[in-house]
């Protein structure tokens, strides 16, 4: 299958289980493959028939930073999930995900490799402000795609989460000032997204516990 790569990804957050890696920010390294079918785009020689992979990135790096890890296995787990949520076109998701400073002394890097196909479609479920698919739940977060109705607010309590990372998909979404489609943002427990458009809005959205 076809599929659009990211190389050498890196980023500095919070991720492990010792004392220290609570504490401090260390680097992250990710190999990703977006597995999707790209001869549209290269007949069409259009972005949107593919998947930007700066986009892709940008949102990665920004749900990583955003949560604080234990285990690389569920950093690996919740990276897919957004991605199938953001990104209806890919079909699986590989990727590898490495802490270069892990075995210091010892080996170049540790980490975990995983390999994903879509799962099936998601039940949509009603809620007070439109509706959700849950694309991802683990012990720490879910992630999800949001339909919300025209002038209709959601805030993490909403979501049964302390704060929550949006992906807006749709304009006129605004939190303490207007949303840019396609910018992740953060929505911390005072705050709220609300829909002012006249028809709904789509956003994706990692909600942490």
């Amino acid at each position: 299958m076809d599929s659009v790569e990211i190389r050498g990804l890196h980023c500095r957050c919070i991720i492990g289980i010792r004392a220290r890696e609570r504490r401090v920010a260390q680097r992250v390294r990710l190999d990703l493959d977006l597995h999707v079918d790209l001869e549209r785009a290269g007949k069409s020689g259009r972005i949107a028939h593919t998947v930007d992979y700066s986009r892709a990135s940008t949102e990665i790096i920004a749900l990583l930073q955003f949560r604080c890890y234990s285990l690389l296995e569920v950093a690996a787990e919740e990276c897919a999930g957004w991605l199938f949520a953001a990104y209806p076109m890919v079909r699986r998701v590989s990727l590898s995900i490495a802490k270069p400073q892990a075995l210091a002394g010892q080996a170049e890097s540790g980490g975990v490799r995983v390999s994903r196909e879509r799962p099936p479609e998601a039940t949509r479920q009603r809620t007070p402000f439109g509706f959700i698919e849950t694309q991802l739940e683990t012990s720490e977060a879910t992630i999800s795609l949001i339909g919300l109705d025209a002038g209709a607010t959601v805030t993490p309590s909403a979501l049964g989460a302390r704060q929550a990372l949006l992906l807006p998909l749709s304009a006129r979404l605004e939190s303490s000032q207007p949303l840019t489609a396609h910018e992740p943002t953060r929505l911390h427990p005072d705050t709220a997204c609300t829909n002012r458009d006249a028809t709904p809005g789509m956003l994706v959205v990692c909600a942490h516990r």
